[in-house]
């Protein structure tokens, strides 16, 4: 525990040192980095590969040193590297992924902190493929933060390991699953560096899997990783050739001839740029600093059309409404074989038409209907309905009979449902009866008048609302006079003059008498009777009676005779003559009868043959295709003629337009050959080759092998003939064995480490020596680079002792009422002996002051000591002791006690103080030095917490009271420990 809380403190003084590595100015680097750790069993094992959870913490440790040096050395920033890690050993655990702590340098090593080695990696493999996999997965593949510039970054990753790989393959441990998956990721644009630490890790393997040896670097040692950091630094950071922005492109130098026929001209142009800075440290060498291109330039040309195409047939249609024949028109038109560019002059015309016209059928012709005629729903007199209903019609007339096969005319009218709005007058119930009311008359004791008059009331409600106009109801309540009647007889009046005769004439005018009718007549009452007076005589009278009626004509219907147009070509008039009978003559001077002949114009179809144009050759439609392996196309060519009269009305139809006649192209073949094919061996070889000239050529000797083709089809028709059998040599390589060359063994080290509690570590001597030259192809391989040899350390033991036993008892006396001082025992026992250059043993007594209660005038004893440690920057302060009694506050009836006694000698004590040190100066402390802080305050605490609990045992002496009575020459800091513990 002590070796890795210097180490730990040692991290934090690296990580939070104002003093960092100095960062290469010209350095800009652009990627996303991810450190791969190996954290297997291999990395705790000792001289002797027997595994210790403290050498695996250990040699993860200084990975995480060494990744925290080679951070320091590049430009971790947010648009320039973003550094991710994890850990792998048959898992992989604490992967961490690009985002806004991939650039934050604290937050980085927080990340780095939380990796740790546990008991249980020593048991596991270096599972190294499963790891790439998920590095690819779940860090790569996942959604990066994108540079503000918009440039990608470089994908590194940089794996840390003390071992082969060994992926499972058929049950079996191998390095292929590894070297294959970082092949791959190569060839994804993937860099990878390979760190390997100790002598049994095979380098090719290394090599295999960085893909360039300079990406491999190896160290023999964990404790040698720090010699690293600036080669690893300097191969990451390399400086690459910057050079400046393009210039414009030159003018195009291309130019129109007088006679173009196609656009645009082809010329070139140039563009160059400046170089800023050289590539350094082996950085990407400059591109080409000047450029060229192939450019056009547009060129006039005119348009060219081919001939005209011929006239289409007449695309008249006759429409529902055609009463004359139909017009159309014909088109012809012409292909655009160039267009014109560039202000070339433009093309005509590719199109004209010209009318023509066909007869149509006519379909018969309505007017539009009229508008309704009037309802004739008729509201009652007494209505009580608000709607009537009935009918009304409405007609049209023929404008225009069919003709040529058209529609015949539909129906003339119509008829319809209507309603009307009806009056509906407002109704009461029934008056209540006058008898109701006493009338108030009084009748003439005189009786000079028939009738006494007063007044009587009647009432009534609403039995039914008015609508649409109706009277509206009057007052619900009336008044009337009355009276006492008097006996009067009726008087009539003369008679009126008969009224005329209602009989009607016939709706059709066909009879010339009217109906039986009757006349009436009328009188009026001039005084009626009352009061059982003489009753009126009938005041209405008829008679029958009729009159004469005038008789319209009535005529038949036209009998048509036939058309009387003779047939010639096409449409020919005539009229068609019509005749009518009188079936009624006209009386009393009903309407005369309209003319009985009638003539009417007609058409008649004559059938027209169809007549078609000379047929014309259209030519051969084929081209010989590029490349032609075909000495002959065969197509057909067509031949066509044109409709000058289309059939009409029945006349003979058309022929077919188009026929068909076999035709070819003669086409021009080049010559053919195959592919190349491999034909004879590699002429290179090992034997007669001396191991020095296998190395000097790295393993392999150069020779070639030879590649063939042969014809594969002969020229035609005047085509290119010129091909041949052909061979060409293709350089090989021979690969050549070489042997392993070794150096011979160095001194080694004892790899013995103590574990604080045995005084003796056994381990081993481990002697090296390093691959002069590794085995080329498949030369003898390399035997063991170490030699190990048992070996023995002694080792620094610390002391140790138990808890201190209970408090013996209290030496005090209760003398006149008051305590005396006493003091109490504690001891403790050596739990280790310390052997060669441990810690000695602490004191294993100590003594406490104590007083004990009295049972009446009971005193006690107080020492205080005035020590302060303030601000102090030690672990030790000193002051005096002030002593006193004073009476205990449960002293009953302490009028009757004697004053405390006084206590007259003063002497020296001391306190022990938690040194909080100062913050170091510079930029602010790492995740790793708040975590030492927070150790130092923790022990802190602890300090205080154990003063406290001796300060309560000794019931409120501290400290100070054992130096107060401990002999002078003892040394004041073992005062401290002795009292205070």
């Amino acid at each position: 525990m002590k070796v890795y809380t210097i180490l730990f403190t040692f991290l934090l003084q690296f990580l939070a040192c104002e003093v960092q590595a100095q960062l290469n100015d010209e350095c800009y680097l652009l990627a996303d980095m991810h450190f791969i750790f190996d954290k297997s069993g291999s990395i705790s094992y000792d001289k002797n590969r027997d595994p210790h959870l403290e050498t695996g913490r250990r040699n993860l440790f200084r990975m995480k040193t060494f990744t925290t040096e080679v951070m320091q050395r590049l430009p971790v920033a947010e648009d320039q590297v973003h550094v991710t890690f994890s850990a792998f050993n048959q898992d992989i655990s604490g992967v961490s992924k690009f985002d806004e702590q991939s650039y934050d340098r604290t937050r980085l090593g927080r990340r780095l902190d939380s990796i740790k080695y546990l008991d249980d990696d020593k048991k596991k493999s270096t599972y190294l493929k499963r790891a790439l996999d998920v590095v690819e997965e779940d860090v790569f593949d996942k959604d990066r933060i994108e540079r503000k510039n918009g440039e990608e970054a470089t994908k590194i990753i940089i794996i840390l390991t003390d071992g082969n790989p060994n992926d499972r393959v058929n049950g079996k441990g191998s390095t292929e699953p590894a070297t294959t998956k970082a092949r791959a990721l190569r060839r994804k644009g993937y860099v990878v560096f390979t760190v390997g630490i100790g002598r049994s890790i095979d380098r090719d393997v290394l090599k295999d899997l960085a893909g360039k040896s300079n990406r491999v670097l190896q160290v023999d040692d964990f404790k040698e990783l720090g010699k690293l950091v600036a080669d690893l630094s300097k191969e990451i950071c390399k400086v690459n050739c910057q050079v400046g922005k393009w210039s414009n492109w030159s003018p195009c130098d291309a130019q129109c001839k007088s006679d173009n026929k196609s656009s645009p001209a082809s010329g070139s142009q140039t563009r160059r740029r400046s170089k800023i800075k050289d590539s350094e440290n082996g950085g990407a060498a400059c591109p080409a600093l000047e450029d060229s291109q192939k450019c056009n330039i547009p060129c006039k040309v005119d348009c060219r059309v081919g001939s005209w195409g011929g006239w289409s047939s007449c695309d008249a249609m006759c429409q529902n409404d055609n009463v004359t024949p139909a017009n159309g028109k014909q088109d012809d038109s012409r292909k655009r074989l160039q267009n014109p560019l560039n202000g070339g002059q433009k093309c005509p015309a590719l199109e004209r038409q010209k009318k023509c016209a066909i007869d149509c059928p006519v379909d018969c012709l309505v007017s539009e209907w009229s508008s309704w005629g009037e309802c004739d729903a008729k509201c009652r007199k007494e209505n009580d309905n608000p709607i009537a209903r009935g009918s009304y019609e409405q007609r049209r007339r023929i404008l225009r009979d069919a003709k040529n096969g058209g529609k015949e005319c539909p129906p003339l009218k119509k008829a319809g449902k209507c309603e009307t709005d009806c009056k509906v007058d407002c109704t009461y119930t029934n008056w209540t009866p006058w008898s109701q009311s006493k009338c108030s008359a009084v009748c003439s004791s005189k009786n000079d008048s028939d009738i006494a008059t007063g007044t009587e009331i009647a009432t009534r409600t609403v039995d039914r609302e008015s609508v649409n106009g109706g009277k509206t109801c009057p007052d619900e309540e009336r008044s009337r006079s009355c009276s006492i009647p008097c006996k009067v007889d009726c008087i009539e009046g003369p008679w009126s003059k008969w009224t005329k005769c209602d009989g009607a004439c016939s709706a059709d005018n066909s009879q010339p008498k009217s109906s039986e009718g009757k006349q009436y007549r009328e009188r009026r009452i001039l005084r009626d009777s009352k009061n059982g007076g003489k009753q009126c005589k009938p005041l209405e009278e008829d008679k029958t009676c009729n009159f004469d009626c005038p008789v319209d004509c009535l005529l038949g219907p036209f009998r048509h005779g036939e058309c009387d147009a003779k047939c010639g070509r096409g449409i020919v008039e005539g009229y068609i003559h019509s005749i009518r009978d009188v079936i009624r003559i006209p009386q009393n001077g009903g309407e005369k009868c309209d003319d009985l002949t009638n003539k009417t114009k007609c058409q008649i179809e004559c059938p027209i043959d169809c007549e078609i144009s000379d047929f014309k050759d259209l030519g051969c439609p084929v081209e010989c295709p590029e490349n032609s392996d075909v000495g002959t196309v065969f197509s057909n060519a067509t031949f066509r003629a044109n409709i000058t009269q289309p059939p009409m009305y029945g006349g003979l139809p058309c022929p077919d337009l188009e026929y068909e006649k076999p035709c070819n192209v003669t086409c021009e073949v080049d010559c053919q050959v195959s592919d190349w094919f491999f034909h004879q061996e590699c002429n290179a070889t090992c034997v007669g080759v001396s191991e020095e000239e296998i190395v000097a050529a790295n393993g392999t000797i150069g020779g070639f092998f030879l590649e063939k083709r042969n014809i594969t089809r002969r020229g035609l028709n005047g085509g290119d003939d010129t091909c041949a059998d052909e061979t060409r040599p293709i350089p090989c390589d021979t690969p050549c064995d070489a042997p392993c060359v070794l150096s011979p063994f160095t001194d080694g080290e004892c790899s013995a480490v103590c574990n604080g509690v045995d005084p003796e570590a056994s381990g081993t001597f481990i002697s090296n020596r390093t691959i002069i030259r590794n085995p080329i192809n498949n030369g003898l391989a390399c035997g063991d680079l170490t030699m190990e040899t048992p070996c023995m350390i002694d080792c620094d033991v610390d002391c140790e002792v138990g808890d201190w036993t209970d408090l013996g008892e209290c030496t005090s006396e209760c003398i006149n009422g008051t305590s005396t001082v006493g003091t109490q025992n504690q001891t403790r026992v050596i739990t280790r002996n310390p052997h060669n250059d441990g810690e000695m043993c602490p004191p294993l007594e100590q003594q406490i002051n104590c007083t004990i209660p009295c049972t009446d005038c009971n005193y006690l004893y107080e020492e205080i000591c005035d020590a302060d440690c303030g601000d102090n920057t030690t672990d030790v302060v000193f002051g005096n002791v002030s002593a006193f009694y004073y009476l205990a506050p449960n002293t009953s009836n302490p009028e009757t006690c004697l004053s405390p006694p006084n206590v007259s000698d003063i002497a020296r004590c001391n306190d022990t103080c938690v040194v909080i040190l100062p913050p170091p100066s510079g930029p602010p402390i790492g995740p790793i030095a708040g975590a030492a802080a927070g150790v130092l305050v923790a022990g802190a605490a602890l300090v205080a917490l154990a003063t406290n609990a001796i300060s309560a045992a000794t019931g409120g002496a501290g400290a100070g009271a054992a130096g107060a009575t401990a002999p002078s020459d003892i040394n004041p800091l073992f005062q401290a420990e002795g009292s205070g513990g």
